[in-house]
């Protein structure tokens, strides 16, 4: 996810090529994205907003928010893996 000035698409589609990215979805929340060269798409990250870094937002295939945390720590990365486990016994898919 970019929220960068739209003028910095063609560095950024340059570093998705030169790292082989292009196989991740690379997501541009600027209104002036709709789709360039295939490999950045325009999103609507409204409900994923947050002051800190990092973050985790886990976002199962229907886009429902299954889990959302700020920072880092052994005991969220724990609550995360328990939540995991506990959707796929579901049935659910990311």
């Amino acid at each position: 996810v970019n929220n960068n000035n739209i003028k910095e698409v063609p560095l950024l589609i340059s570093y998705i090529n030169k790292n082989k990215l292009g196989e991740w979805v690379h997501v541009f929340t600027s209104n002036d994205v709709q789709r360039i060269d295939s490999l950045i798409f325009k999103g609507d990250f409204a409900n994923y907003e947050g002051l800190a870094v990092p973050r985790t937002v886990l976002i199962d295939k229907t886009g429902k928010i299954r889990y959302k945390n700020y920072g880092y720590s052994a005991e969220e990365l724990q609550k995360l893996e328990e939540i995991i486990e506990k959707l796929l016994q579901e049935g659910s898919s990311f």
